[in-house]
């Protein structure tokens, strides 16, 4: 590698200089999981097939001086279920919550009722759906039961005569479906809660993080909450703050005829989950922070942070980046160990701990900082967090109007990866910044080009889009 001088690296500054992280298992376990684990990563092996965590440091050095973030891979993968347990798939317990405020009135109104109803007419006899929807208030169409013919029947009469008009109570919705599991309890069914809406939370609880709460109540009792957006005039936060709390998934959709592609992704997922409430603990020592855990909200309390990034489902590996802030006032190391992770599968609570500790050293010179740089698990990261972030902030940029700065977090971006990658020299991260930064530049372009009507509707479309693009990015989802 060249050298890059103290000063170089300064400039760089309050930007990232720890960065990256491995993306993937370093050493691929077997599909039932048989092969003995790597280090740093830790198998369980159970009645279905195995969970393996995987962690790994990109760089295990920072300035002294400097921010200070350095950050770990924590990789998660289930086996492919066996041929029993597939075999054997678990009946589902679904509930559908239901926007049917005015503004669903048409083409949204018309092409949810027909999702549902091909919903309806999928479900396998053993799961159980219920229907709940709301706008003022909500209102309770169908407790959860067997999808027996009868049901049917009767479920697709309560669904045709669904009529949008009023305002977007959402909370009362939410609460009411989550009620339904309460209500009607069944162990060793997945529960899954869809929460459709396609407007702004104008009555009830509207708070993002009340709301939050409220879909987080239900995951010590395996009780997922799925969120979708519809049309460009939601709140996207709010829909993925209930989905992260939840312990879901959030879809944007801008054309509702997806809407039955949605429902049979979700009852699927449901259906193949091999872990759900997904918990990761992480101890931290005196100084040591958690500042980013792949955009989940993160709770830190006595010396250890928590966060829930759902669930998992068999043969699914999902690559999260957790960005944690070292002290950079003296010389010194920081040890992270012990972490954790704890899930839900048939059989009961599992919890997996690696026994690696990950060390990062806080030193004053500049080349050992970037001689520590892992260029392979640098791009990774850079490609799906870094790129990902940068989209994020574009995004919220581009639904306040304003282009200089979307702008700005492009022309940051490009000078903090570039000035690394002289260094690096990740082929990756030069197709990014070649490619992927350039068609972000011409996407902000474009929004604020035409007449102000035009404008208006781009920066909600591309606002979306990106932020969208973001989440499922970070997050690792499909």
């Amino acid at each position: 590698m060249k050298k890059i001088s103290r000063r170089s690296l300064l400039a760089i500054g309050g930007l990232m200089l720890l960065t990256g992280v491995a993306m993937g298992i370093a050493a691929h376990f077997e599909k039932d999981g048989s092969a003995p684990p790597a280090a740093g990563q830790q198998v369980v092996k159970l009645p279905d097939g195995s969970i393996a965590v995987n962690a790994r440091l990109v760089q295990d050095k920072v300035l002294v001086g400097s921010d200070g973030q350095a950050t770990l891979a924590l990789t998660l993968r289930a086996s492919e279920a066996d041929g029993a347990a597939r075999a054997a798939r678990p009946a589902v317990d679904l509930v559908v919550v239901l926007d049917h405020s005015g503004s669903m009135n048409g083409r949204k109104i018309q092409d949810a009722r027909r999702a549902v109803r091909a919903l309806i007419d999928t479900l396998s006899p053993e799961d159980r759906l219920g229907i709940v929807s709301y706008s003022n208030f909500p209102e309770t169409l169908s407790d959860l039961g067997p999808m027996t013919e009868t049901h049917r029947r009767e479920l697709d009469a309560l669904v045709r005569e669904i009529r949008p008009g009023g305002g977007t109570n959402l909370g009362g919705g939410l609460e009411a479906g989550l009620a339904l599991f309460a209500t009607r309890p069944m162990d060793g069914h997945p529960h899954k809660l869809v929460l459709i809406s396609d407007g702004l939370a104008n009555h009830g609880v509207t708070d993002p993080h009340a709301l939050g709460r409220m879909a987080a109540a239900g995951q010590s009792r395996a009780w997922v909450v799925s969120t979708v957006g519809v049309g460009n005039d939601f709140n996207e936060h709010l829909m993925t703050t209930l989905a992260d709390y939840g312990g879901g998934t959030y879809t944007y959709m801008e054309d509702p005829a997806a809407f039955a592609a949605v429902f049979q992704q979700e009852y699927h997922h449901a259906a193949a989950t091999a872990a759900s409430g997904l918990t990761v603990s992480v101890p931290l020592p005196h100084g040591l922070q958690l500042i980013d855990a792949g955009g989940y909200p993160i709770e830190a309390r006595d010396g250890m942070a928590r966060f829930n990034p759902g669930s998992l489902r068999f043969g699914q590996t999902r690559t999260l980046y957790l960005t944690f802030q070292v002290p950079t006032d003296a010389l010194a190391t920081v040890s992270i160990q012990g972490l954790q992770l704890e899930f839900q599968n048939r059989d009961g609570r599992e919890t997996i701990g690696l026994a690696d500790v990950f060390t990062i050293a806080c030193v004053e010179d500049p080349a050992d900082v970037t001689a520590s740089i892992h260029r392979e698990r640098w791009a990774a990261q850079v490609v799906q967090e870094d790129f990902g972030r940068l989209k994020a902030a574009v995004a919220d940029a581009l639904r306040e109007g304003d282009g200089a700065q979307a702008r700005a977090h492009i022309e940051a971006y490009r000078r903090e990866k570039e000035a690394i990658n002289r260094v690096v020299a990740s082929p990756e991260v030069s197709m990014n910044l070649g490619k992927d930064v350039e068609a972000l530049g011409a996407m902000v372009q474009d929004t604020f080009a035409g007449r102000p009507e035009e404008v208006v509707s781009k920066q909600k479309k591309n606002a979306k889009v990106l932020q969208y693009e973001a989440y499922k990015e970070r997050r690792a989802h499909p």
